[in-house]
């Protein structure tokens, strides 16, 4: 079974709340003329962010030759590549993109629910949401032995760890509440994936650790929210390098996968006709190489491609106040 990575749960359960907050928020605000216009003015300002360097992505993995890109190359337009790895049961040249998909699926379904949705209701759709993740995962990867459950409603229910906690926050009262129960839940958490970690091969074991995985996931932006202290603020959630590195991030994760191969394999083709100098194929320096070349790349999509067209999303804004 594929085990996700913290990142891939951090991102999911970050998403879902960040999405959840704004849409909830907007809720609260709009005239009930303008719910359309909000989830419209929603899909462009995700568009703009997320469309452009993905399809340049995805064309320069078509144009390079990449073999399931040029294969299944409609998987990968219509942002369905989870699926893709989910039917073949094995990764790909390009499959780390399944995240992207699952978050694009997620952005679907999302803002109709939370904008015509009763809020009072909405506790209700998270929990199931939660427990629908939990059980099709379990399912997939433990009755039929799937190595990637990654649909997106097997993995829905970090999105709505998010998405609960964006939804307790619109209550000052209710967040301090949950907040203090949360000190007392995560640490049980964390301490029992550490005592069932020699079983970690048992079945309901190792979906528990998504679980614990979502659980700090959640920790974690409630620090960054609740944060007081000047020098972890100052140093940390405000470092400038720090910063642009989340600015970039995006690229990053895109471009990653595949620059170490081709660096590897231009490295090793000119290695056939040139003498090559070894800060070039040694290890640790062509590891630096890399991510040098990885962050010169990522930095001028963000500045060349990226940032103009976020500028676009200021004429979308959200329905009338």
């Amino acid at each position: 079974m594929l085990k996700t990575a913290f990142g891939v749960n951090l991102f999911f359960v970050l998403s879902g709340f960040l999405i959840t907050n704004i849409l909830l928020h907007e809720k609260a605000n709009f005239r009930s003329d303008n719910r359309l216009v909000i989830i419209k003015n929603f899909f462009v300002r995700r568009s703009l962010r997320i469309f452009p360097i993905y399809y340049l992505f995805i064309l320069a993995c078509f144009l390079a030759g990449f073999p399931t890109a040029r294969a299944h190359i409609m998987y990968f337009v219509t942002y369905t590549a989870n699926i893709l790895a989910y039917r073949s049961n094995q990764p790909n040249e390009v499959s780390h993109v399944w995240t992207l998909c699952v978050e694009e699926q997620f952005y679907i379904i999302w803002p109709w629910l939370i904008i015509f949705i009763n809020n009072k209701y909405l506790k209700h759709l998270f929990i199931f949401i939660i427990v629908t993740g939990l059980v099709s995962r379990y399912i997939a990867s433990f009755v039929y032995h799937h190595e990637y459950p990654i649909l997106v409603y097997q993995m829905i229910d970090a999105f709505g760890v998010g998405a609960i906690y964006a939804y307790i926050r619109q209550n000052d009262k209710n967040r301090v509440k949950f907040e203090g129960a949360y000190k007392i839940i995560l640490p049980v958490i964390i301490y029992f994936a550490w005592m069932v970690t020699p079983f970690s091969g048992v079945a309901i074991f190792r979906s528990y650790f998504h679980v614990a995985d979502s659980a700090i996931a959640l920790a974690l932006i409630m620090f960054a929210l609740n944060n007081k202290t000047e020098w972890i603020r100052k140093y940390l959630l405000e470092n400038p390098v720090l910063n642009y590195i989340g600015k970039i991030s995006y690229g990053i994760y895109l471009y990653h996968y595949n620059l170490g191969p081709a660096y590897n394999d231009f490295i090793a083709s000119y290695s056939k006709t040139h003498n090559v100098n070894p800060i070039f194929t040694d290890f640790y320096s062509a590891y630096c190489i890399k991510l040098i070349l990885l962050l010169v790349l990522c930095s001028l999509s963000y500045k060349l491609i990226e940032l103009p067209l976020l500028g676009l999303k200021k004429k979308f804004k959200y329905g009338a106040r």
